[in-house]
């Protein structure tokens, strides 16, 4: 570092010493002339040295894992006896900590900075692996106490801005350091980031006269995970699977149906670190299945870049065909970005992610073409299903066909519509067909449905949605899982509340505003909302109800999540007070 002119106090280097090594050796070393000659810069005027002797063990900073704060350091003015028995004293440090004879114990010596300001800085966030962010902590007088845990500094987190190129905003903080300075602490991990092609954890200090040292640098190599590549999601390689996104939904999901024995379609996560070279694995090993008609591909961690989620479909082979693009909204009828083979599409989003994050998860999830596709629900006496064709039908594009059964599956009530269009993905791009068929299940095809869905439905308080696949030839219907929804209704409801229209109990009063006429199908009816949201909030007038009529599913209100605001909805002549909650809340709820 002090050949590339970083700022680095005075110092000389022991090599490792290992469990296994002769103590003699390193007591006899010294005690030598060579040793004396090398430390006589740190001598002071009175023959006494003032160092600061901080160890640097092979263990320190891996991929599996870090010990970095965890071995001893010795500060202060000393003798050469107590020079001598600081230095002992950070190479047993690792016996203290480890029975690993492999591992060995190197020895920095440097001359003592007395410092006005100390601290750590992480050029990226340690804990999400963004590289927008770093991470400094502040401790005014010596950092060893913070370093070691023992007291805690102030955190601060600086956000470099993505329009304009190296510019960070200091944070407002307490501590009477000088702003410029966080700057330059900023400055060098960066550029040390750079430099080396990875995030890193220095030690700093600023002493009196304002002037910087960087005391110690390591790689943070907790951000790498230790299984990269190709990971099936399956119970089998749970320990595989990263902590931070075992519990995404996409993932989550898979592991229930498979505990549950339900039917899903395959998904890969594809684990990559941020790099020089491209570490995109071999994905020849994801062997599409015969039903397979391409791959969803969305990034999963980081979950979005600048606030954009990154989703695209892939064909299911090599292919030069492009695909149609419109931006993606969660509850309304999405399309995905051009591209082709699910090699190009795991690059691209490589590409992108690189940028921002130090890792990369995305997850690839195979898409059927279902016959039908529908939603299903416990109730308190038997399940609900409803269903129609194509896709998007849990969002209430298209009207659906209802079935209510008792709780060993037999069909007690059913309310069957004529399907007049439907939506279907085809080869990534959503198209829309006129059909005029009507949509209809045999009391055994509603029973297969129940039956292949009912561990879940009865295990989870959940919205099952789900697609049917139908074999003519082998005279088969295979229910699979597609989606998992909370259902927070207040209770389950009965057959004969549900065959009246009830979604979920509960009152509600409040200012109708009718949005019959409004375009569900895109932005425009985001933007009504949010439009009549403010103006009435300007009016302080609170409690909004929106009213619209349009076809009648138990889950079409998802359209509504996120805009705080009642709804109601009007169908077949039945008037149904729905409210809806927030997305942040993590409902989806309805009350009538």
């Amino acid at each position: 570092m002090d050949r590339n002119g970083y700022p680095v106090p005075q110092a000389i280097f022991l090599a490792g010493v290992s469990r296994t090594d002769n103590p003699a050796t390193l007591s006899s070393f010294l005690d030598s002339v060579a040793f004396r000659e090398a430390i006589a810069p740190f001598q002071t005027s009175d023959a006494l040295y003032d160092v600061a002797v901080r160890s640097s063990a092979s263990v320190e900073d891996s991929e599996a894992s870090s010990y970095a704060g965890h071995f001893a350091s010795v500060l202060g003015t000393f003798t050469y006896a107590q020079l001598l028995g600081g230095i002992t004293r950070v190479v047993e440090s690792l016996n203290d900590r480890l029975s690993n004879t492999k591992e060995t114990m190197a020895v920095v010596i440097q001359k003592r900075v007395h410092p006005a300001y100390s601290g750590a800085a992480f050029s990226s966030n340690p804990v999400t692996g963004a590289r927008m962010e770093s991470v400094i902590s502040i401790i005014q007088g010596s950092g060893e106490a913070l370093l070691s845990g023992t007291t805690a500094g102030e955190d601060l987190v600086l956000v470099r801005s993505d329009d304009v190129a190296d510019h960070v905003d200091i944070p407002e903080h307490a501590s009477s350091i000088t702003d410029e300075a966080i700057r330059n602490v900023y400055s060098v991990a960066q550029t040390l980031e750079k430099q080396l092609g990875h995030p890193v954890d220095i030690e700093w200090c600023i002493d009196a006269d304002g002037k910087l040292y960087i005391l110690q640098l390591r790689p943070v190599t907790a951000l790498v995970p230790r299984h990269r590549g190709v990971i099936p999601i399956r119970l089998a390689n749970r320990e595989y699977i990263l902590a931070y996104v075992a519990h995404h939904d996409k993932v989550a999901i898979r592991l229930v149906a498979e505990k549950a024995n339900v039917s899903i379609s395959p998904a890969y996560l594809v684990v990559q670190t941020a790099g020089p070279a491209d570490t995109t694995p071999d994905l020849s090993v994801i062997q599409p299945t015969d039903i397979c008609r391409g791959f969803s591909v969305v990034l999963i961690y980081p979950r979005n870049i600048g606030g954009k989620v990154i989703r695209h479909f892939a064909q299911r082979g090599k292919s030069s065909q492009k695909q149609a693009y419109r931006t993606c909204q969660r509850y309304t009828i999405r399309a995905y970005e051009e591209r082709d083979n699910i090699e190009d599409v795991v690059r691209s989003i490589y590409r992108q992610c690189s940028e921002y994050s130090w890792v990369c998860i995305t997850i690839l999830q195979e898409i059927y073409q279902p016959w039908l596709t529908g939603v299903a629900r416990r109730i308190a006496d038997g399940y609900v299903v409803e269903v129609a064709r194509g896709h998007f039908v849990p969002k209430g594009i298209v009207p659906m066909s209802r079935y209510i059964t008792s709780l060993e599956g037999q069909v007690a009530f059913k309310e069957e519509v004529v399907q007049l269009e439907q939506y279907e993905i085809i080869d990534g791009e959503v198209e829309k067909k006129h059909v005029g068929t009507l949509v209809s299940l045999t009391d055994v095809e509603v029973s297969t449905v129940v039956d292949g869905l009912r561990p879940i439905l009865d295990a989870e308080r959940k919205t099952v949605e789900f697609g049917l696949l139908r074999d003519d030839e082998r005279n088969t219907l295979t229910p699979y899982l597609i989606d998992l929804v909370d259902d927070n209704r207040g209770g389950l409801l009965d057959s004969e509340l549900i065959s009246k229209g009830v979604l979920s109990k509960g009152v509600i009063t409040g200012r109708i505003i009718d949005l019959t006429g409004v375009d569900m199908s895109n932005e425009s009816v985001d933007k009504h909302i949010s439009m009549t949201y403010q103006l009435e909030m300007r009016r302080r007038i609170r409690d909004i109800i929106y009213f619209y009529a349009r076809p009648r599913t138990s889950d079409f209100l998802t359209l509504f999540v996120g805009t705080m605001r009642p709804l109601l909805d009007l169908h077949s002549g039945k008037v149904r007070f729905l409210r809806t909650y927030p997305s942040c809340c993590g409902k989806r709820g309805f009350r009538r």
